[in-house]
């Protein structure tokens, strides 16, 4: 069994037991120090350090999944869904680039991701970023320089971390006059990666990868 598997077995098992015994104490919270000390004892400071890497993975997933009961909210209000898929106009009542309520509609309904406007789907790749906790920059959408989305780490890094390419397609396959001109985006912009993120499907592969 690898380190990772083990790991999550440890924290499986010592959230269940957590969990159980903060509902019997009328606790909110779960005590993380049993896992970590069985982490530590197995694989050391290095094992400790991997499984609170592993409840921080958790914890965004639990706060940004519109499925877990950390996300459930009753809204006050009314968004029209048409807005998802016809003439471009910003909704953003519950996010910054993107309702999270559009986020929750495509979350159950993946299908429709190919149908959205384009400039949606540039938000909604801006919105994730975003609630990933990185620095991000919509472009204008038109004259932008072929460039959709710049992601940072922080607010004191000077260049990119990312170069985000969006591409809404039904069909159509990325070509690679487009791989190509992300690659000169991110050398121009001194950028760490560039991501192109497309909801084409069938694509090739070796076309699929990060650039670096």
């Amino acid at each position: 069994m690898t380190k990772n598997y083990i790991l999550n077995k440890i924290s499986t098992h010592a959230l269940t037991l957590g969990v159980d015994l903060a509902v019997k104490n009328g606790q909110s919270s779960v005590d993380p120090m049993p896992m970590l000390a069985e982490a530590m004892k197995k694989y050391g400071k290095t094992g400790a350090n991997d499984l609170i890497e592993l409840i921080k993975m958790y914890d965004t997933h639990f706060q940004n999944s519109p499925h877990t009961s950390g996300r459930w909210e009753e809204w006050k209000d009314i968004v029209d869904l048409n807005d998802l898929f016809k003439e471009h106009k910003p909704v953003v009542s519950h996010g910054t680039f993107l309702d999270q309520r559009f986020i929750n509609y495509l979350s159950n309904n993946l299908a429709k991701l190919g149908e959205i406007h384009w400039r949606k789907f540039e938000e909604l790749i801006s919105e994730c970023f975003s609630q990933s906790g990185y620095k991000v920059e919509l472009g204008a959408g038109t004259n932008d320089d072929g460039v959709d989305v710049r992601v940072w780490n922080d607010s004191a890094q000077t260049h990119p971390e990312f170069i985000i390419q969006c591409k809404r397609y039904n069909k159509s396959k990325i070509d690679k006059v487009t791989i190509k001109g992300l690659y000169a985006d991110v050398l121009e912009a001194k950028a760490t990666t560039g991501l192109l993120v497309t909801t084409s499907a069938g694509q090739e592969r070796e076309w699929l990868t990060f650039i670096h």
